[in-house]
């Protein structure tokens, strides 16, 4: 037996692991899938996923989460960010509610169809209670309304991965 699936069956068996991840990654082999779920738990890389698009928000979000063993990619539009989750199955979403084209509403709803174990973190200069009730319905673990803290995004996001 390989030291993949030795690896594998450990995690599975530790609770770390659900046994549904492995028909994502059917026939992994180490090298075989550059984005495998089990290679990232093996580096402690968490992958995490920040849209916004404003450019000056999306540089500092991704420069504050770098760093504590997380690979911290960035998007400035719910369509890019939809093509980067065809690449990689994120850990977790950072994402604007309000963005150009595609919303962060309905991105929530497209990456949670997609990996329904991405936690999803919703952050918006324009809140409203009904607009936040609604992204958590959907899925979203938190939602945060603008200025952001950098320290508490790190925390959040922590939280998020431990949950």
């Amino acid at each position: 037996m390989g030291e993949m699936t030795k690896l594998y069956d450990a995690l599975v068996f530790m609770g770390t692991m659900s046994p549904r991840m492995n028909r994502e990654h059917e026939g992994f082999l180490p090298g075989r899938h550059e984005n495998c779920f089990i290679e990232d738990i093996m580096k402690n890389k968490y992958k995490i996923l920040v849209v916004d698009d404003e450019r000056l928000i999306r540089w500092s979000l991704t420069k504050a989460l770098e760093g504590d063993d997380w690979e911290v990619v960035s998007a400035g539009s719910g369509e890019e960010a939809l093509e980067k989750t065809k690449e990689t199955d994120f850990n977790v979403l950072v994402t604007d509610l309000r963005l150009p084209g595609m919303d962060g509403v309905d991105l929530l709803k497209e990456v949670r169809l997609k990996n329904p174990e991405c936690r999803v973190i919703v952050i918006s200069g324009y809140g409203t209670p009904r607009l936040a009730a609604e992204a958590k319905e959907l899925g979203a673990i938190y939602f945060i309304d603008k200025p952001l803290l950098m320290d508490k995004m790190k925390e959040l996001v922590r939280n998020s991965l431990e949950q």
